[in-house]
């Protein structure tokens, strides 16, 4: 891959296609993030993952990344432990509130 493959690359190679120097970057950006989207979407590629590490999480709740899409695993490590956390709906864990 080209060292150079970025999103200002990117704009630039679509105006050189189009022959068109002033063409809206607004556009191609639009255009550019669609398409990405459309093609690597929800797709899992580990290529795009990473792993964060926090050491206490005293107040009970995880302060994610501002790059935070979704959250495929989490696993809490205590005292030589080693426990993935389980994804229950909000459903599940506070019950039905109408019964």
């Amino acid at each position: 891959m080209d060292a150079n493959y970025n999103l200002k690359s990117l704009v630039e190679r679509v105006k050189d296609e189009l022959n068109d120097e002033a063409y809206d970057e607004e556009r191609i950006k639009t255009y550019l993030n669609s398409t990405y989207f459309e093609v690597a979407g929800e797709l899992p590629h580990s290529f795009f993952e990473k792993t964060y590490k926090y050491e206490t999480i005293d107040d009970g709740e995880l302060q994610v990344p501002d790059d935070f899409q979704s959250m495929r695993r989490l696993i809490v490590i205590a005292k030589r432990n080693k426990k993935p956390l389980k994804y229950i709906s909000p459903r599940e864990f506070f019950g039905d509130i109408h019964e």
